[in-house]
């Protein structure tokens, strides 16, 4: 967690220094920071994966969503966008309507997810919201989600050891449960042990 407070911190001086951004620029120098902070490996395709296809055709060709987090029954898909450079200290929201309805249409119709988590950031903004909040497939199913928003923090405006808990708790790895190899009673051991000898 303390490695997450300060990628935070290195981000918050990042983005008041450097201003404006584009979607590469974000994704490399924030978001990037922020997962490696979080402990995943991000050169390990099992951990995070990038660029991943989705099955669902914007125009002609078919949309890709920037990271998928493969955590066993809890997945993650983050779409990271340009950051525009307007801060203010009210945190209002920055990200538009457009980038939530097309992170919606890659995982409930590119990737068909149905549990998990989706993110979607400029860097300094995270807004999180639930994979499982779907209903019915209709018209209305971005303006819904939007109201299923589980979390937003702002890198900026939020205080760094809140951020960093929020981020945590969505961000970190989560490992499939070991199975412990089954026991055999003591009288059953002692037998099978007779049996070899």
């Amino acid at each position: 967690m303390r490695s997450l407070q300060i990628a935070i911190k290195q981000n918050r001086a990042t983005i008041l220094r450097d201003g404006p951004r584009n979607e590469s620029q974000t994704r490399y120098s924030l978001v990037d920071r922020i997962l490696c902070a979080a402990g995943r490996r991000i050169h390990d395709l099992d951990d995070v994966q990038t660029e991943i296809q989705t099955y669902y055709k914007i125009g002609e060709n078919y949309g890709f969503v920037d990271y998928f987090l493969g955590t066993g029954n809890y997945p993650v898909v983050i779409e990271a966008k340009g950051f525009d450079g307007h801060v203010d200290e009210r945190c209002d929201r920055n990200l538009k309507d457009a980038d939530l309805e097309q992170l919606y249409d890659y995982v409930r119709f590119g990737l068909k997810l149905r549990k998990g988590y989706s993110i979607l950031t400029d860097g300094n903004q995270w807004e999180v919201h639930n994979n499982r909040f779907w209903k019915s497939p209709n018209s209305r199913g971005p303006k819904l989600w939007r109201k299923s928003n589980l979390d937003f923090v702002c890198l900026i405006c939020d205080r760094v050891d809140q951020s960093a808990k929020t981020l945590h708790k969505y961000l970190k790895p989560r490992h499939r449960r070991r199975q412990q190899p089954k026991r055999t009673p003591i009288g059953q051991q002692d037998r099978q042990l007779a049996l070899r000898l």
